[in-house]
């Protein structure tokens, strides 16, 4: 990132500073300054201050670089802009042309410098994709052109784009060992995860609401529910069954439930931050979710997700779990609609999954639900199946 002192004919000099942590643009002409905040603090370890800039190894320094880039970005084409026309960039003049440049140009020209950045970083990192996944990754490159088009109004070509964010794009999922199934879904989670790791929230915000495939979660009735509470399963599954029910009647996720150890203070309900994010689920403690909490204490949690994910699935097909389960596969950009039967689709998210739905059918309005479930999204909800009133 290039952000050293620039001076321009007749036009004064641009420098960054920083002034309590926060680092500025300063445009200086004629012995007078022009100083604007690029909404980024630095600490003193992030900070280099031969350079003026951040260091690559800062928290957040992609994201936080690029919104320096483009404030500093912004002041450099306002004094060009001005000398261009043959005016004298006067501080008066400039303050005006950066304001507009901030709401009008400097978001696209940002993003390229941005992309530099990121390209020129990871260019070194020894990071490809397997074989078994190339065909998936040769599918999902096309979305970023897709992203690309929906939020500017350009029509991006993959040559223009090449250099810098679909070659990041293709490392960044080459990166990826675990990659999602090839569904509208993982398809989605990956997109989303890509773009909120590596675009400022501006940007992919708008795309993300845009996402018109929603297909409806994965969840259990509240009769395959029960079926499934009070069943006598062997000693082998045991440990799998439990955890997956306290999913379903908790709606944790399994991250919240490993980490939650205040069970034996349990009384008529008990809250938890949901997914570490600071925001609280309130969940009411039952009989019935009383003697999973027992079973749990019992059993623990000895092992990782995808282990229990594949035991849930030959639980599942054991016990004759077999309803025909409708989903999305998503191939060459276009939703095309598959059935298989749940003891194939189900995993550990299907618990929370489940007891959200459940809320719903039982008539819980929409408020309750975010109380009850932590999640405050609109958007993490609309999937489900809503009651009327909601």
């Amino acid at each position: 990132m290039n952000t050293n002192k620039k001076t321009y004919k007749a036009g004064g000099t641009i420098t960054l500073n920083r002034n309590r942590g926060y680092v500025y643009v300063c445009y200086n002409y004629q012995r007078k300054k022009l100083k604007r905040t690029t909404d980024v603090k630095a600490l003193d370890s992030e900070w280099d201050n031969d350079k003026r800039c951040l260091k690559p190894d800062a928290n957040n320094y992609f994201e936080r670089s690029a919104k320096i880039i483009r404030t500093r970005n912004a002041m450099a084409k306002a004094v060009k802009d001005l000398l261009n026309i043959g005016l004298e960039p006067d501080l008066k003049k400039v303050r005006v042309c950066f304001d507009l440049n901030m709401n009008i140009h400097a978001d696209s020209k940002g993003m390229d410098d941005f992309w530099k950045n990121i390209s020129d970083f990871t260019r070194n990192e020894k990071r490809g994709a397997s074989k078994a996944y190339k065909n998936k990754i040769k599918n999902w490159s096309k979305s970023l052109l897709q992203f690309e088009s929906s939020g500017f109004g350009i029509k991006w070509s993959k040559t223009y784009i090449s250099k810098y964010q679909h070659d990041k794009y293709m490392t960044f999922l080459g990166s990826e060992l675990n990659l999602a199934d090839n569904t509208v879904r993982g398809y989605n989670k990956l997109l989303k995860c890509f773009l909120r790791k590596y675009y400022p929230e501006h940007y992919w915000a708008r795309y993300i609401k845009t996402l018109d495939i929603q297909p409806k979660p994965v969840a259990l009735t509240e009769e395959e529910l029960m079926r499934l509470l009070f069943l006598n399963v062997d000693d082998k599954w045991k440990e799998v069954h439990t955890v997956f029910c306290m999913l379903c009647l908790t709606g944790m996720e399994f991250k919240d439930l490993k980490n939650y150890k205040q069970w034996e203070s349990v009384d008529r309900y008990f809250s938890y931050s949901r997914n570490r994010t600071g925001i609280l689920a309130r969940v009411p403690a039952g009989d019935i979710l009383k003697s999973f909490i027992n079973k749990l204490l019992l059993c623990g949690i000895n092992h990782t997700p995808s282990y229990y994910c594949r035991l849930i699935k030959i639980l599942f097909q054991e016990y004759d779990f077999s309803r025909n389960v409708t989903y999305f596969e998503y191939r060459n950009r276009k939703a095309h609609k598959i059935t298989k039967s749940l003891s194939e689709m189900v995993c550990m998210s299907t618990g929370h999954r489940t007891f959200t739905q459940i809320l719903f059918d039982k008539g819980f309005s929409l408020e309750e639900v975010k109380s009850m479930t932590g999640i405050v999204s609109d958007e993490c909800l609309n999937p489900y199946r809503l009651p009327a009133s909601a």
